[in-house]
């Protein structure tokens, strides 16, 4: 498993980006800070209601007071060295069923099978000591092999926490008292959700930072400071162009501090 906060965000999600379409099927779990609406668990369902009017009396408001603090991602992909062995089994089965009329060549070959067997029974009487180390290695070999999954799982744990820059609007955090608990039973980390929660925002409000980050930084149809596109004295087709994840990562950081300070 492996834990993803805002400090190791873009190589995390690189290496999720790149396992993802050779995924079988994917498991996705959440931990939010409530799963209930005050008084929702005294309301019994209507038996007479669709299950679209009751998820809008009883569950519609639960994403909308409260937030999502980790996100789970479990990547199934198949495992090649359980293919090749079940492979290899379906090869021996099918070699066993052929079958043919006995002749004097056969009478032959068997011969010198029974007198290759006996002469390897005497070499293995002689040297019981030295060859058990190697049936040992051989056994557990064996047993690998067959304790093979049919898949593996990539499992990436999300800490999240809703943006709280001063240029983002608020999201207030609402707490349900007995989830609070659930969690810590379970032993959720506070300290690493407050700490080093990636930030998120609404969908609207990430469209509107990323066409504001375009107009004022690649020479958008937007006005920059001086009143020219791109936002600086620097033209846009002379700014450079970064593409390492480390760089992209140290300038969103600085640029971040800037902000705040």
């Amino acid at each position: 498993m492996v834990h993803v906060t805002k400090t190791n965000f873009l190589t995390q999600l690189s290496d999720f980006l790149h396992h993802l379409p050779n995924a079988s099927f994917v498991a996705i779990d959440e931990e939010m800070t409530g799963i209930n609406l005050p008084g929702g668990r005294e309301q019994r369902p209507n038996k007479i209601e669709l299950p679209g009017e009751r998820y809008t009396r009883l569950l519609k408001g639960v994403p909308e007071r409260y937030s999502i603090l980790q996100v789970g991602v479990a990547l199934f992909c198949e495992n090649p060295r359980y293919r090749k062995r079940n492979a290899a089994e379906e090869g021996c089965a099918a070699g066993g069923n052929g079958s043919h009329d006995r002749g004097p060549a056969d009478d032959a070959e068997e011969n010198d099978e029974n007198d290759e067997h006996a002469e390897r029974e005497g070499n293995e009487a002689n040297n019981d000591d030295e060859n058990a180390d190697d049936d040992d290695d051989t056994v557990d070999e064996e047993e690998t092999d067959e304790e093979q999954p049919e898949y593996v799982s990539r499992i990436y744990n999300f800490y999240l926490f809703p943006d709280g820059r001063r240029s983002a609007p608020e999201r207030e955090v609402t707490l349900n008292p007995s989830t609070v608990k659930f969690l810590l039973e379970n032993h959720m980390d506070f300290d690493k959700v407050f700490r080093e929660g990636i930030p998120y925002t609404t969908a609207d409000r990430a469209s509107y930072l990323k066409r504001r980050h375009f107009e004022r930084y690649d020479g958008g149809e937007g006005t920059g400071r001086n009143g020219k596109g791109g936002g600086g004295n620097t033209p846009a087709k002379n700014r450079v162009k970064l593409t390492r994840v480390d760089d992209i990562a140290f300038v969103a950081r600085t640029m971040a501090g800037l902000r705040e300070w």
